[in-house]
């Protein structure tokens, strides 16, 4: 195969008669075994899919910083708009009794009229 490691396999085979099926058998399986390839990922330890995890990790932190950055943006908009929407309660509640204060100022004014 290709990559950088070698497997090495020993095979022990028998000149006896008696032994020459086994010595047969195991000469056919280390014929088998030297025709297999690894793959190029499994030969250099997961490079490949180390660096692919890697990548993807390098992508989530940078989305994450982004995503924080968006999230303390949204956080310092809110809290202005907290402040802005009490400002406006607080003018509302100014304004209408400001206004209930002129409904009774000119209803005393027409009774004085009135007198």
């Amino acid at each position: 195969g290709s990559g950088n490691s070698r497997t090495m396999m020993v095979v022990n085979i028998s000149p006896v008669d008696t032994s020459l099926e086994e010595s047969m058998n195991a000469l056919q399986f280390a014929t088998r075994v030297r025709n297999i390839q690894l793959d190029t990922a499994q030969q250099s330890g997961g490079g490949v899919v180390e660096k692919n995890l890697q990548d993807t990790i390098r992508g989530l932190k940078k989305q994450l910083k982004t995503l924080k950055g968006a999230q303390e943006k949204l956080e310092t908009e809110c809290t202005t708009l907290k402040r802005d929407n009490a400002r406006m309660s607080e003018q509302v509640q100014t304004i209408q009794t400001a206004r209930l204060q002129s409904k009774a100022y000119e209803g005393l004014q027409k009774q004085t009229i009135e007198l």
